[in-house]
């Protein structure tokens, strides 16, 4: 940490001099703390998870939390402390660490001010490349995430994704589907042009 004319105020290490430790981004919290985001090769060489570091205000680590499974690598790149004292972390998830295939998807978790994993999304298309570089909180609750969608290795497009307070994709809200409905009698009945039909749900 350093004070307005980039002198050092304090310095501190985080992570093992044997494991990998990536840092990607570093968010002050409300109490004056900093949530570090990142990835490590934690279980081993060739597998990534995800990494957040909760510190106080002077760098002290808090708790340390990697989120993945030893089947897929994730990574995340920035991470923000939530209205309600959570935390929403986001990147990118790769759904083969053995294949060289273009499969990212938009990775999205959250976890609790204690750092346990509340639940997880994920957003993309098969053999498309998606990664998110930011998330911030929408006035409603939700969230917006930006990012890159890479159809072609030259021409990366420009991604956003508006998210409810859930984490699911508000362009893609599922539709309502009644769970029963009633069909009456049709009037009149035989009818020759036209006849009236009435329902409830």
């Amino acid at each position: 940490k350093t004070d307005t004319l980039g002198e050092e105020i304090w310095f501190q290490r985080h992570g093992d001099a044997h494991i990998d430790n990536l840092l990607r981004n570093a968010r002050q919290t409300v109490d004056g703390g900093f949530i570090l985001s990142g990835y490590t090769r934690f279980w081993d060489p060739d597998d990534w998870a995800g990494l957040i570091i909760r510190t106080d205000s002077l760098g002290d680590t808090l708790w340390t939390r990697e989120v993945g499974s030893e089947d897929y690598d994730e990574e995340f790149h920035d991470a923000i402390e939530t209205d309600s004292g959570d935390i929403m972390a986001v990147g990118r998830k790769h759904w083969d660490h053995d294949s060289t295939s273009n499969d990212w998807d938009i990775y999205l978790v959250k976890l609790s001010a204690e750092g346990e994993v509340q639940w997880e999304a994920t957003y993309g298309r098969y053999l498309y490349d998606e990664e998110a570089i930011g998330i911030l909180q929408n006035p409603d609750g939700g969230f917006t995430i930006g990012g890159q969608r890479e159809v072609t290795t030259a021409h990366p497009d420009f991604y956003i994704i508006r998210t409810w307070p859930e984490g699911y994709d508000a362009a893609e809200e599922e539709p309502l589907v009644p769970v029963e409905f009633r069909l009456f009698q049709n009037y009149p009945n035989p009818f020759n042009g036209e006849t009236r039909i009435e329902f409830s749900l």
